[in-house]
């Protein structure tokens, strides 16, 4: 067992669109999928809360 922290499902990518941010989901491949579509060109303060939110719920599980 090692002491390195588990990284988080989820991180924040840059879009491809300049200013826009997705939310990656590492365990996917992919952007994060949410009840209405992809988490994707987003705001970055915007993708910092469903990363926020997404990684609470999933650490919970």
């Amino acid at each position: 067992m090692t002491d390195q922290p588990t990284p988080s499902r989820f991180v924040l990518r840059k879009g491809a669109i300049e200013g826009k941010w997705m939310v990656w989901d590492r365990q996917l491949r992919g952007p994060a999928r949410l009840d209405h579509g992809k988490a994707a060109e987003l705001s970055e303060e915007d993708a910092r809360k469903i990363i926020k939110q997404l990684n609470q719920t999933y650490e919970k599980q």
